[in-house]
This record gives structure tokens, C-alpha cells and sequence, in this order.
């Protein structure tokens, strides 16, 4: 029965107005340019090759070979993004989120639209991520420190980080080291986390909240 079967998506790349000067080789490099482009995106299966296709190409390339640098660097910085209660007549700091950029050297600013979903397709995100962690738990406790008080803040998870077996470790120790409660580091699941299976998604959340005290 074909609806019992598994889904099977094709991806194509299609290089055409073939260039027969170069390689055959170099045909293939460019129509998988083409269909690494739709990695991940589910509405569309073709995409042809082109220039702007080329530039994004490398534009993208160096990115993912700069994260390393980056992060030890300190090019990426953590913005923290204030949440209020507003009832009653005066505002209350309840919490805040911790927002992510860029300063690239060469590159300048760099928007969180160009690099978070190229890390999420190729699973650099999970190294962004951890840093975020990292760099969140100490201001927590920095802010602790300078004006005795603590503003919980929220931080993403993406779908590698949920699954990966050591996650529940990795949490706990960001709270030891930094003396914090669990409700003072928040965790926001990211959309893309619920793209497999939901009800397993739910299930590894709720052992992870139970095990993490």
C-alpha cells in the first residue's frame, strides 16, 4: 500500500546554459550549489544555479568556516532583551532574552537572519548555542553579584541540542558553576525543533525538567 510507504523528498539542482569549457566536474559543483540552497526547505524541490546563487555560496562558506574564530574571538555578542510585567501602575522587570549578533571582522554586522538558519541546516548551531548558554548563565550571576537581584533569562534550544545525550549534563553544570536555580536560566525550544516528532520532543523535555534540579 503506497500510502503506508515512507515520504521520500527529492532535491534537485539544476545547472543549465552549460558552460562546455569547464570541467564536467565543475558542472556537478555548481548544480549541487544549486541544491544545497533548498537543504531543508520544504516548498520548493528544484533550484537552478546562477551568479547570485555562486556569491551566496561563498558568502556562506566563509561563515561557516569563521565560526570557530568567532566564538573564541568574542565576535559573537550576547544582547539581552527586557521583559516586563506591565501590570499594576508601574512596570516590573520580570526577565529577559538573550538575542545574538555578530561583528565580523571583515564582514561587519552580520544579521542573525543569514547565519542561525545556515547553522541550523548543517549543525554548527549547536556550538552558537552553547556559547549563548555559557555567556547567558555568567550574566546572570554577574548581574546577581553587582545588584542583588536576578533576572531569569531565556535562551534558545534548537533540535540537536534536545536529542543529544549529554544535554541534560551540559545544564546542570552551567548551573552548578554559576550557582543558579533552574528556573533563573529559561529555555526556549526553537521552531525547527518541531519538525520530527512532536510527542517525542514533549517526552525528552519532561525527563529533562524532572532530572535537572
Amino acid at each position: 500500500d503506497i500510502r503506508k510507504s515512507p515520504r521520500i523528498r527529492l532535491r534537485l539542482g539544476i545547472y543549465e546554459n552549460v558552460d562546455k569549457t569547464v570541467p564536467v566536474e565543475s558542472w556537478f559543483d555548481k548544480a549541487k550549489i544549486a541544491c544545497d540552497q533548498i537543504r531543508g526547505d520544504y516548498s520548493h524541490q528544484i533550484e537552478y544555479y546562477s551568479n547570485e546563487l555562486y556569491e551566496k555560496s561563498k558568502y556562506q562558506e566563509k561563515l561557516i568556516n569563521d565560526i570557530d574564530d568567532a566564538i573564541t574571538s568574542g565576535d559573537f555578542v550576547v544582547y539581552y532583551q527586557p521583559k516586563y510585567g506591565i501590570q499594576g501602575e508601574r512596570y516590573t522587570l520580570r526577565s529577559a532574552e538573550a538575542l545574538i549578533r555578530w561583528k565580523h571582522p571583515e564582514l561587519g554586522m552580520i544579521s542573525p537572519g543569514d547565519f542561525i538558519p545556515l547553522f541550523e541546516s548543517n549543525g554548527l548551531i549547536q556550538k552558537l548555542d552553547h556559547y549563548v548558554w555559557e555567556e547567558a548563565a555568567r550574566q546572570i550571576a554577574a548581574w546577581r553579584e553587582k545588584y542583588g537581584i536576578t533576572v531569569p533569562v531565556s535562551v534558545n534550544v534548537s533540535r540537536i541540542d534536545i536529542y543529544m545525550p549529554e544535554f541534560k549534563d551540559i545544564l546542570q553544570g552551567l548551573l552548578t558553576r554559576n550557582d543558579l536555580k533552574p528556573n533563573e536560566l529559561m529555555l526556549e525550544i526553537t521552531e525547527s525543533a518541531y519538525s520530527d516528532n512532536a510527542n517525542q520532543l514533549v517526552d525528552v523535555v519532561n525527563g529533562d525538567r524532572k532530572s535537572v534540579v
